[in-house]
């Protein structure tokens, strides 16, 4: 049931998460529930998977084709556009660059059974929130989502995590430098006894060694990340390939019922607008189709 709200007072308390949720023009907040919730991520996810999002942003207009999504799968719904689906989005995505912020630092962890961030001690809680303001809200709040959000909103990382091996094992090296008088690659070697020459060079072979390990430790990580990333590209796109095959097979088994053509074209376009339409669709007989068929076009069961 929806129920819209008034938009809260300043300085009241936020509802989800904890955190604050973004004021709206006309002044009307509206609770969604976790069907509302679930629908508007299926359309968003769908969005990538069109090609809707350029890099980490959406195309022009693609929040009315998520509105028409919506009404698709939520028949009946006030879920506009604006303000309730911007106003959504730009609280979600606020919560995904916190938490994704969060999982990076030090003193952060993960807990994939409860979605919740944990964290070593209140200081290091309290001296991040210093730096983020929405994160105040966030402790002790699960994010079942969060993985929605990193193909909804999230980028790669993999550039920086390199750069971020790179420069260590250059730090290691510069280390050496210094201590040796030379540059990264030559030993200055001149007035210096055998002794300390070889002392010398053990160290700068123990740095260059440190670097080096750190560096494949770290080249180690992003491989095994991006496995990762691979398969699930993989499944989601084996996913998107079999969702376009039974959109194209929907208008072939409409064609098989007794329906007028009017019928067919309706009960078609609502369908194919919804994933889960389509999957439920080829889930029934015969019989079953034609009550969807009839449902949908507005019909009345007999």
């Amino acid at each position: 049931m929806e129920k819209p709200t008034k938009s809260r007072k300043k300085g009241g308390k936020a509802r989800e998460g904890g955190n604050a949720e973004e004021n709206v023009a006309d002044a009307v907040r509206r609770s969604w529930n976790q069907r509302e919730e679930d629908a508007l991520l299926n359309a968003m996810k769908e969005m990538v998977v069109k090609g809707e999002r350029i890099e980490n942003s959406f195309k022009s207009g693609y929040l009315r084709k998520v509105e028409g999504m919506l009404l698709v799968a939520l028949p009946g719904t006030s879920i506009r556009a604006s303000p309730h689906i911007s106003s959504k989005l730009k609280v979600w995505k606020k919560n995904y660059y916190s938490v994704k912020a969060m999982r990076g630092c030090s003193g952060f962890g993960w807990n994939d059974s409860t979605h919740m961030i944990e964290v070593a001690d209140d200081k290091i809680w309290e001296d991040y929130c210093k730096t983020d303001n929405n994160a105040s809200g966030l402790r002790f709040k699960s994010f079942p989502y969060y993985e929605d959000w990193c193909m909804i909103f999230g980028n790669d990382r993999a550039t920086r995590e390199m750069a971020e091996s790179a420069a260590d094992t250059e730090v290691n090296l510069n280390e050496a430098s210094k201590e040796t008088g030379g540059d990264s690659t030559t030993v200055n070697t001149i007035d210096k006894s055998p002794e300390e020459q070889s002392k010398k060079k053990a160290k700068v072979s123990e740095n260059l060694l440190a670097g080096m390990n750190n560096f494949a430790d770290k080249l180690g990580i992003y491989f095994e990340r991006s496995d990762a990333k691979i398969e699930m590209l993989g499944s989601r796109m084996g996913y998107a390939h079999d969702l376009s095959k039974k959109r194209a097979e929907v208008n072939d088994a409409l064609r098989k019922l007794p329906i007028t053509i009017e019928s067919r074209v309706l009960a078609g376009m609502a369908i194919t607008q919804d994933a889960q339409k389509v999957d439920h669709f080829f889930s029934l007989d015969d019989e079953e189709k034609m009550i969807m068929v009839k449902k949908l076009c507005g019909e009345e069961v007999v």
